[in-house]
């Protein structure tokens, strides 16, 4: 993937890591109110560089078991605020609500409040999960076990496809340049695969929420007209999902120094 702000790295990329070291210093208290005003000391600090992109999460997403250990760490508000950051997702604010077709206030309060479950729209949190490579309840309560799920699949729709369908669904994305995701569930001759689809300047990224040898072959088959790369992508569970690529798309950045890409 093209990381979207590059230019500024130099600038920026110092300043935003001595925030979040400084807020490590300061979050080591056993007092909850002091971890409580580091954590909101962390964000004004992001807030008035009016700063959409965050440039320490590149970097702590370079080792993803302390990233892992951050995301379980911290309030349920900077987790979603660093989830769903700029520089996490590689997704403007434009593009994702082009994925969920929502209005923007309300993708706005889940991202910035805590309210009840039933408050929420669940389509809308289970596409943000889906998004994040999360499992639902990570976006919904704050002390959770990690443990990886998909029962955010439950709550999309539209996403049942035949094998030709979704070759269809590929092939198309070849001439489009529209960055989108979308969870598909594939029903092939032998297997149900549950998939996260990224698109992006005429490449995509298919990769396998749930892992057997022979599904892994099956997928492989379906994929055979394409001329993919096959990688692995570490989420904050410590689950790996296994992805086949079509250039110009690239795995995300925290996947090169994890597991080294195969070609096919």
């Amino acid at each position: 993937m093209i990381k979207l702000n590059s230019g500024a790295d130099d600038y920026w990329k110092p300043k935003h890591m001595k925030y979040y070291k400084e807020f490590c210093e300061d979050r080591i208290s056993e007092e909850v109110n002091t971890r409580i005003q580091a954590e909101e000391a962390y964000i004004n600090k992001h807030k008035k560089d009016g700063q959409d992109y965050w440039h320490e999460i590149p970097q702590l997403k370079q080792n993803m078991l302390d990233y892992s250990k951050h995301i379980f760490s911290i309030s349920l508000k900077l987790r979603k605020l660093t989830l769903f950051n700029q520089s996490a997702t590689n997704m403007t604010w434009e593009e994702i609500l082009g994925c969920v077709n929502e209005n923007p206030n309300k993708l706005s309060w889940f991202i910035h409040h805590r309210s009840k479950r039933d408050e929420y729209n669940l389509k809308l949190v289970s596409f943000m999960a889906l998004l994040a490579r999360v499992p639902l309840r990570l976006l919904l309560y704050q002390d959770v076990r990690s443990e990886w799920s998909i029962s955010h699949f439950e709550h999309l729709t539209n996403i049942y496809m035949k094998e030709t369908d979704f070759i269809n669904l590929l092939e198309n994305s070849l001439s489009h340049k529209e960055h989108q995701v979308k969870g598909v569930i594939l029903e092939s001759s032998r297997f149900t695969f549950f998939l996260r689809i990224e698109f992006n300047s005429g490449g995509f990224i298919v990769e396998m929420l749930e892992f057997n040898w022979s599904m892994f072959y099956d997928l492989q088959r379906i994929l055979k007209p394409f001329n993919f790369h096959m990688g692995f992508i570490p989420t904050v569970t410590q689950h790996v999902n296994i992805a086949f690529y079509l250039e110009p798309i690239m795995l995300p950045l925290e996947c090169s120094n994890d597991i080294q890409v195969l070609q096919i």
